[in-house]
């Protein structure tokens, strides 16, 4: 039998991923939960966690843990697509549109951020807020294209 250590933040990782290819899922996020407690700012644990609660179709779960992450990580590309995924695979499909066009807008791919954002200002309707930071990221991404 291997021995453990507890206190190592990657071989816990792994094990956790270990464990969700086994389709283990309570043990693997069991093990994620604690990593993110005990390391909140580590951003291995963070999107460890957050992958493991998509790939155990806990999507809403995820987008509430990326969208804290997020704004810890705020130019974080890899963070900012995850969190896209999680918001569409909680039904989000409005947040996960603003939050794909934020991920152009990181490349610098203002065209394709303007298509995402159109797209999510159909979806968003209902949700006021939502459309205000929408109408206001165009306005932005216009005056930008100005200058």
């Amino acid at each position: 039998m291997v021995s453990r250590d507890h206190d190592n933040l990657f071989f816990e990782i792994a094990m956790a991923q270990a464990e969700l290819g086994c389709h283990q899922y309570a043990d693997a996020l069991t093990r994620l939960s604690e990593l993110q407690a005990n390391y909140p700012d580590n951003y291995a644990a963070l999107i460890s966690y957050g992958q493991g609660l998509l790939n155990a179709n806990k999507a809403e779960q995820a987008a509430s843990l990326l969208l804290k992450g997020s704004r810890v990580f705020k130019e974080d590309l890899p963070l900012c697509q995850l969190l896209a995924q999680a918001q569409a695979a909680a039904h989000r499909k409005d947040y996960a549109y603003f939050t794909q066009a934020q991920c152009e807008l990181m490349q610098g791919h203002r065209h394709s951020a303007m298509k995402q954002l159109k797209l999510a200002e159909k979806l968003s309707t209902k949700d006021h807020l939502l459309s205000a930071r929408i109408t206001a990221k165009i306005e932005e991404i216009k005056f930008l294209s100005e200058q």
